[in-house]
C-alpha cells in the first residue's frame, strides 16, 4: 500500500508539471492548449493518461486502505465478581451488619472460604454468629434455603369452617345459630308418648345460594373428623327453617338427625381438609351441622353411621339454599 501511495504522489507531480508547463504565461499572456494541432493532441493524450493513472492508483489504494483497516473490536465481557472470601465476612461483621443481611449476601454469592479451624476460631473471635459459621461451612445449603416456598393450593384454606366454592375462588359460609323448640314433650312426660325437639334458625330463607354441581371445602378443628359432620335438609316454614334434633319419650330417646339427614361423599385434599362435591340436589334449604352435640345424630360422609355424640349443642350450622 505504500508503494502505491508513492507512485500515485509521483504522477500527481508530473500531473502538476505539465500543467505548469501548458498554461505558463508567455509574453504576458495565458497560453491556452490548440486541440487542433498535432504537438497539442499529443500533449492532451499525456495529461489524459496521467489522469486515469493518478484516479486508479488512488482507487487501488483507497480499497487496500479498506481492507487494511483492523476490524471492530468485540465488546468486552463483564467481569465475574470475585467469589465472597473470610476476608470479606470478616469486614461485614465488623462493621455491625445484621445477621439476616451476612446470610443473604451469602445465599447470592459465589464463595470461596477457608473453613480451616483457624479461619473458624478468628472468626468467632471476631464476633460471627453461628448461623454465618454454619453457612461458611454449607455455603449450597445457604443458597438451597433461598429456593421459593411452594405454591399455595388456593381451594385450601387456612381457618377452620365451611367454604363454597365460586368462580375457582372459596366463599366462606358464616355460621347460624340454632335455636331448640319442643313439639309434644310435656304430653310425652305424662303419657310415655313420643315427643320431639327442632333446632330451629331464623328466617326462612338462607344468605348462601348456589347451584348444583357445587363444591364445599371443609377444614376440620383437630381432633374431629368428616365422618362427624352431618348434611341436613331442612324444612321451611313461613318464619323459619327447622331439623327434627331429638324424637323420643319418657322411656326412650333417639336421635331426630335421620329424618333429615343427606349423606354425602367427601376427598381429602390436604390434612384436615376435605372437598365435598354435591351433583345432584334437590331445590330447597340445606346445612351442615357440625359436630360436638348431647342429642346423637345420623353421621355424613359415605357411610352415615350413628354418631350418638354428634349434632347440635355447639348451636351453629353452615347453611346454604339450592336452587334450580
Amino acid at each position: 500500500m505504500r508503494v502505491m501511495m508513492v507512485v500515485n504522489l509521483a504522477l500527481f507531480l508530473v500531473l502538476l508539471l505539465f500543467g505548469v508547463s501548458v498554461f505558463t504565461p508567455r509574453n504576458g499572456a495565458v497560453r491556452l492548449p490548440k486541440f487542433g494541432t498535432h504537438g497539442n493532441g499529443a500533449r492532451h493524450l499525456l495529461m489524459l493518461f496521467l489522469i486515469c493513472l493518478l484516479a486508479g492508483g488512488t482507487a487501488q489504494a483507497a480499497q487496500e486502505l479498506a481492507q487494511a483497516a483492523p476490524p471492530p473490536a468485540a465488546p468486552r465481557a463483564e467481569a465475574a465478581p470475585a467469589p465472597l472470601t473470610n476476608a470479606e465476612i470478616l469486614e461485614m461483621v465488623k462493621a455491625g451488619f445484621a445477621e439476616e443481611t451476612i446470610l443473604k449476601s451469602i445465599q447470592l454469592s459465589e464463595t470461596r472460604f477457608d473453613t480451616s479451624v483457624a479461619a473458624l476460631v478468628e472468626l468467632k473471635n471476631a464476633g460471627a454468629s453461628e448461623r454465618v459459621i454454619q453457612a461458611m461451612l454449607s455455603p449450597k445449603a445457604a443458597k438451597a434455603e433461598e429456593k421459593p416456598a411452594p405454591t399455595k393450593n388456593p381451594l385450601v384454606p387456612d381457618d377452620v369452617g365451611i367454604f363454597y366454592i365460586k368462580n375457582a375462588q372459596l366463599v366462606e359460609m358464616r355460621p347460624e345459630l340454632v335455636g331448640w323448640r319442643s313439639g309434644g314433650v310435656g304430653k310425652a312426660l305424662l303419657l310415655g308418648t313420643k315427643g320431639h325437639i327442632n333446632g330451629a334458625l331464623k328466617g326462612p330463607l338462607s344468605q348462601n345460594i348456589v347451584a348444583t354441581p357445587v363444591e364445599f371445602i371443609i377444614r376440620c378443628p383437630e381432633q374431629l373428623e368428616i365422618e362427624e359432620y352431618q348434611l341436613l335438609r331442612l324444612d321451611v316454614k313461613p318464619d323459619r327453617r327447622e331439623f327434627r334434633a331429638l324424637t323420643g319419650g319418657f322411656m326412650h330417646s333417639s336421635s331426630g338427625l335421620d329424618k333429615n339427614a343427606v349423606q354425602f361423599k367427601f376427598e381429602k385434599i390436604a390434612p384436615r381438609v376435605y372437598r365435598v362435591t354435591l351433583g345432584n340436589l334437590p331445590k330447597g334449604e340445606y346445612g351442615f351441622l357440625p359436630p360436638g352435640g348431647q342429642f346423637g345424630a345420623m353421621g355424613g360422609g359415605a357411610s352415615g353411621a350413628m354418631i350418638m355424640q354428634g349434632s347440635a349443642s355447639s348451636g351453629k350450622i353452615y347453611t346454604f339454599r339450592v336452587i334450580e
